[in-house]
């Protein structure tokens, strides 16, 4: 389930194929309990990469 996959493993799958993908593709984040610096750090690893 999505409880069972870590979504940093999500957002680099996302990163891989979009080199793929002609116009644009979608991402659900889920976060257990989301806070400003869980969602702070993955938003700017996604936007490193």
């Amino acid at each position: 389930t999505v409880w069972e996959i870590k979504q940093k493993i999500l957002v680099d799958l996302a990163i891989d194929r979009g080199c793929y993908i002609d116009q644009s593709q979608s991402l659900n984040i889920y976060m257990d309990q989301p806070n400003f610096g869980k969602l702070t750090s993955l938003h700017f690893y996604a936007w490193s990469k």
